[in-house]
């Protein structure tokens, strides 16, 4: 593990996706290779067309050893989440600062979890999608993720991101992965979680994500909470979720156990 991930005590990485078998992943349109929607229906949000913010002044940033800078508001929150099987968790906010982290992800997932998050094979990130992956600034891009906390390390284990259409739009692109190793241990959920608060925190009522038709777990999930397709792509579907609805459908779903707690709060 190199030493970025261990210098900012508090988790954060990726948007992976999964294996061979399939991949909990959302894609967002901007970042799908120019496939973009090629039909929408029945969304309360319009225009699909979500806005980058890109400062090539913040791509050298290193992480500071042991303390994370408030980069935005809220950008220094931290949870340490023990999930049902034991293994310990820590999750908080992505920021500029990680983009090395980002880059690491995508080089260790599968040529299919990249496929289903990308769209592409790609082995390394271009510049260009690390830019919009790290363009964070907590209240039009905001993104959470997860570290596994290992004795020796931590290992990134997946990220989500949420994009708003505009500055002060209700609406945002919504995309998220894991890490292969971590399916079906409740990381996704919580992940979803997060972000959800804090989408209804900032007034954000929906959210469109791009899944594949042959992403079946990705469908079940965006199934699972609530969601309506409400458009297609070359090769898939927009999937439209009421955040509020989300959030109720987790809560009741009930797992990991460790997404009662940080829903309620």
């Amino acid at each position: 593990m190199r030493a970025g991930w261990k210098m900012l005590l508090l988790t954060r990485i990726a948007t992976q996706p999964p294996g061979l078998h399939g991949s909990t992943t959302a894609t967002f349109p901007s970042q799908s290779d120019g496939r973009v929607s090629t039909r929408q229906r029945h969304s309360k949000c319009g225009n699909m067309s979500a806005k980058y913010t890109e400062d090539p002044s913040e791509k050298d940033k290193k992480p500071i050893l042991y303390v994370a800078p408030e980069v935005y508001p809220g950008s220094q929150r931290l949870h340490s989440i023990f999930l049902d099987n034991k293994e310990h968790i820590l999750i908080r906010p992505a920021t500029v600062l990680d983009r090395d982290l980002f880059a690491q992800g995508i080089e260790r997932l599968s040529v299919r979890s990249r496929y289903f998050r990308f769209y592409s094979g790609l082995e390394k990130a271009p510049p260009r999608l690390l830019n919009r992956l790290t363009a964070i600034d907590g209240r039009s891009h905001l993104s959470w993720g997860a570290l596994h906390s290992g004795t020796l390390s931590q290992s990134p284990v997946g990220a989500v991101h949420v994009v708003r259409y505009g500055e002060e739009s209700h609406c945002a692109e919504l995309a998220f992965g894991v890490a292969d190793t971590h399916h079906r241990k409740g990381i996704a959920s919580l992940l979803l979680a997060l972000v959800f608060l804090d989408c209804r925190e900032l007034g954000i009522q929906a959210l469109h994500a791009n899944v594949l038709y042959e992403n079946i777990p990705a469908q079940r999930l965006a199934n699972s909470l609530n969601a309506k397709v409400v458009g297609t792509f070359e090769f898939g579907e927009i999937h439209e979720l009421d955040v509020q609805k989300a959030l109720t459908a987790l809560a009741e779903k009930g797992r990991p156990s460790a997404i009662i707690p940080l829903i309620g709060k």
